[in-house]
């Protein structure tokens, strides 16, 4: 009965020579690694951003600072004039 076992040496072997030309060949990329161009370099193809990009100009930034500073009130913490001095004299 010893020679009627049907996981023999020849049959693991190829099973697992073939489990690893399996894995490897899913886990290799179909396409090569994208090259970048270099700063100055003309790009083979349109390269185009996730998602939009704003820059907000100058002057608009300076306009909302300004009306953001309008937005803040004024308060005074405790009377101006008096100088708090060192609290151990």
């Amino acid at each position: 009965m010893a020679g009627d076992t049907y996981y023999t040496r020849t049959r693991v072997t190829v099973f697992a020579v073939a489990l690893i030309i399996g894995i490897s060949l899913s886990l290799t990329p179909i396409r090569g690694a994208e090259r970048f161009p270099e700063p100055g370099e003309t790009a083979e193809r349109t390269i185009v951003a996730q998602e939009p990009l704003a820059f907000p100009s100058g002057e608009l930034t300076r306009a909302a600072r300004a009306a953001a500073r309008e937005a803040v009130p004024f308060v005074v913490f405790g009377e101006p004039d008096i100088d708090i001095g060192d609290a151990g004299d």
